[in-house]
């Protein structure tokens, strides 16, 4: 089973992604623009959740910490009205006869309620609208921040790429207001979206400098959920008394009601307190209503191999849950040991590669791998190399029987 990380744990990590952030600013105000990728990476951690229906496991880090639906964040600029057919939330800046844009950096006085910030229009064109969502989300994860796909939305491209975005103005003489008023119009060359990704960062911290503090929005939560579902968790897995555990754990739909994990650490707290059938129970109603949810299917798997002896259906389980899952790589590795117990050598082994490729310096897969390879494969040389390998990352491995085995 997995380690549920304590509600400090998840403080630190915030602390943590919130200084990123700072520093990807002051990189940025310096001169170095694409570290808006950076920001859009950082804000997609604290903030985006996988969308209904979506087979990722992943929170947001405000989700864990029970913040994020919670607290209202600020805005540099309203909500645009619904009839609005040009907008934007950036400053227009003219030097010379030419024009760009800025980040609006003032002081935000604006406050929307998190569906609101993340959802309303920052800029609106007859091409495109966009949203903070879109231009987070479509630059880390598909335009150079965690992946670089072949192709992006439309509505992105056009904050990219765009070359016809233009306001109605009239030229107003040095450092005073633009009057829009007038006829005459301003090609903008382009929308930058390092921009935006600026603003929003600056937004973010401002709600956690100015409207919450760093040291108080722990206090803040706390009057919200009193405490981590993660960290009652752990309190309920040390009662002694079963009725007492019981009664404990039947609370935990009353005081967490809309948690998002709630089963899954419920499942757990059984597993930890030996009460596998309980928690088989969960995770089977859990499947059932969430067919893509792949820590069930992991925790599933996870029992079958070890507590019901079933290795089929932990096998079928496993080749769910980690389809789309690169990090669970004790997983990754007990279902090689399982297809090998099993009679599936060479499927064995292709797991046993995929999971050094990528974990390769996880010692109890190259040992795994050792002994799939001498003692299946007729390949003790091979074999003889991942042990020796595994004794160098974890010292643990090296015993004078599996020496002599070995043949070292």
């Amino acid at each position: 089973m997995e380690h549920l990380k304590t509600t400090k744990e998840l403080q630190n990590s915030l602390f943590e992604q919130l200084e990123f952030l700072r520093s990807s600013c002051q990189l940025y105000d310096a001169g170095n623009s694409s570290e808006a990728i950076r920001m859009a990476v950082i804000l997609r951690v604290l903030l985006s959740d996988p969308e209904s229906g979506s087979r990722s496991r992943s929170q947001s880090l405000l989700t864990q910490l029970g913040l994020k639906d919670n607290i209202n964040y600020y805005s540099i600029s309203p909500i645009p009205d619904k009839r609005s057919i040009i907008f934007s939330s950036l400053i227009m800046a003219f030097t010379n006869g030419a024009s760009s844009f800025m980040p609006n950096l003032s002081i935000p006085t604006i406050e929307l309620n998190f569906k609101d910030w993340w959802n309303s229009f920052v800029s609106i064109t007859d091409a495109a609208k966009l949203t903070r969502s879109l231009l987070i989300k479509s630059l880390a994860d598909k335009d150079g921040g965690a992946h670089v796909d072949p192709s992006i939305k439309d509505d992105y491209a056009e904050a990219t790429q765009n070359k016809g975005f233009a306001f109605q103005i009239k030229t107003a003489k040095s450092g005073e207001p633009i009057d829009v008023s007038g006829d005459e119009f301003v090609d903008f060359d382009e929308i930058r979206h390092f921009i935006y990704l600026r603003q929003f960062a600056h937004e973010v911290l401002c709600t956690f400098d100015l409207k919450i503090g760093l040291v108080k929005v722990f206090d803040y939560v706390s009057t919200i959920t009193k405490i981590s579902i993660q960290d009652r968790a752990q309190e309920i897995i040390k009662i002694q008394d079963e009725d007492e555990r019981e009664i404990a754990i039947q609370e935990l739909n009353s005081t967490y009601p809309n948690h998002t994990s709630l089963s899954i650490i419920k499942s757990n707290i059984y597993y930890a307190t030996k009460k596998y059938n309980k928690a088989k129970i969960i995770l089977e109603a859990l499947i059932k209503a969430e067919p893509n949810n792949l820590y069930a299917h992991n925790n599933y798997a996870i029992l079958h191999n070890f507590h019901f002896n079933d290795p089929q259906k932990a096998i079928h389980h496993y080749e769910i849950a980690l389809r789309d899952d690169k990090h669970n790589i004790d997983s990754h590795r007990n279902y090689a040991i399982l297809l090998a117990q099993s009679g599936q050598y060479y499927k064995s082994k292709t797991q046993f590669e995929y999971t050094l490729k990528l974990h390769p310096n996880y010692a109890p897969t190259h040992y795994g791998y050792a002994i799939l390879l001498k003692d299946y494969l007729n390949n003790p040389e091979k074999g003889k190399h991942h042990y020796l390998r595994a004794c160098e990352l974890d010292a643990q491995h090296k015993t004078p029987q599996n020496d002599m085995a070995f043949g070292v």
